[in-house]
């Protein structure tokens, strides 16, 4: 009966519900919603084998972005976009999700560089 209930239990933890979504906006310093920014989704810590999984998505015209059947884990942020910065926090944003959590409202924020002439 213990043997049945392990395995069921593993089972259980297979399906559905192994993995997490994240949801999502990119904005700039003032607030404005920006679209067409590449989010890349990264584990902080190599996997087996010393490789680095990461996820891409663009953010949609209101800055939307959402990152769907991520395993576990804790992972690192990354938004990119020609004109536009991270604040100089000097870390970036970093997540750890659950399984089966949906995390929502995450919130990066841009900010504009000053444009050159060798721009």
């Amino acid at each position: 009966m213990r043997l049945w209930l392990a395995i069921f239990a593993l089972c259980g933890s297979v399906g559905g519900q192994s993995t997490a979504r994240l949801e999502g906006r990119v904005v700039s310093q003032t607030g404005e919603p920006l679209g067409k920014v590449t989010v890349r989704l990264q584990t902080t810590a190599p996997g087996i084998g010393g490789q680095v999984t990461q996820y891409l998505e663009v953010s949609d015209n209101a800055g939307k972005f959402v990152f769907e059947e991520v395993p576990p884990g804790r992972y690192a942020l990354f938004p990119e976009r020609t004109g536009f910065s991270r604040p100089r926090t000097g870390e970036p944003t970093t997540i750890t999700l659950q399984a089966g959590e949906v995390k929502k409202d995450v919130e990066i924020k841009l900010i504009q560089r000053e444009s050159s002439a060798d721009e």
